[in-house]
């Protein structure tokens, strides 16, 4: 009998909550979330704040990411003239050395649909207290909504098999 492959192995997902001053960020290896937390940049110049981002990246990435590389970047897809920048500058992050991956962009409907599937009462479930319906034993581990909401999006992702 043939034995049925695991379709997350060698899956490693970089999952994204862009904001304009701090972003979730969660590593997940094979389907399993390995490390998440958040990082923040600072200035009133735009291109600063990216260049921020990229090196705060680089750190997580350097010490979280012992061997191989990122095969899957996953970003939320913030839409409206004010937020649209924000996911598609973080596509600039696909040049750092770890990220191998193109840009894939996830709709924030996709990962709170996931939320209220889970229980969630909701109308607009975020954070930790949407992802202690999906995976209670993530959530008691978050230390903001922001990593909350990074963990959803790679979960999102995942169930989706996009």
């Amino acid at each position: 009998m043939k034995s049925k492959k695991n379709p997350f192995k060698d899956l490693v997902i970089l999952a994204i909550d862009p904001a304009s001053h701090k972003a979730g960020v969660a590593l997940f290896i094979d389907d399993q979330v390995y490390s998440a937390q958040i990082i923040g940049f600072q200035g009133s110049v735009w291109s600063e704040r990216i260049f921020q981002q990229r090196e705060q990246l680089d750190k997580f990435l350097t010490q979280h990411l012992k061997s191989g590389i990122v095969n899957t970047l996953v970003v939320e897809n913030l839409t409206g003239f004010g937020h649209a920048k924000l996911s598609y500058s973080v596509g600039s992050l696909c040049s750092l050395p770890a990220i191998k991956s193109e840009l894939n962009l996830i709709a924030t409907s996709t990962w709170k649909a996931m939320a209220r599937r889970c229980g969630c009462p909701d109308k607009d479930p975020k954070g930790i207290k949407a992802l202690t319906f999906v995976r209670p034993d993530l959530a008691q581990n978050c230390k903001s909504d922001d990593e909350a909401d990074a963990i959803l999006i790679g979960l999102a992702y995942l169930e989706k098999g996009i």
